[in-house]
């Protein structure tokens, strides 16, 4: 019994922390304060960041060429950019991008808000 108890502790515990790593984080509504590409490191890596600051991820936001909405989310991000509209963006505080030691997170989405 004393085994089965430590099996489904360990399961749990494991469980958890993958449902953790997915967790998603919200950001207030802002505008994007820079846009950075990437020609070499991941082929094409875009970064952001935001002018509020979100904990976890202060230095913003990072999507790869090889995400599957990759076009449609670096069009929306550039164009947020250009006309100073506030977004909202959501992404995974887990998933940080691998071309810096800061604290980028992996974009999740982002939603253009009305000013």
């Amino acid at each position: 019994m004393k085994l089965f108890y430590q099996f489904f502790l360990c399961l749990m515990f494991t469980l958890s922390s993958s449902v953790f790593s997915n967790e998603l984080t919200t950001s207030a509504y802002t505008q994007i304060e820079s846009v950075d590409a990437f020609a070499d490191f991941g082929d094409g890596d875009i970064i952001f960041n935001l002018v509020a600051k979100v904990n976890g991820c202060e230095r913003g936001y990072w999507i790869s060429k090889n995400h599957p909405g990759y076009n449609t989310t670096v069009s929306m991000i550039i164009a947020a950019y250009q006309a100073k509209s506030r977004v909202l963006v959501r992404g995974y505080a887990q998933r940080r991008w691998k071309g810096s030691a800061g604290p980028f997170c992996q974009l999740y989405s982002i939603r253009y808000v009305p000013n």
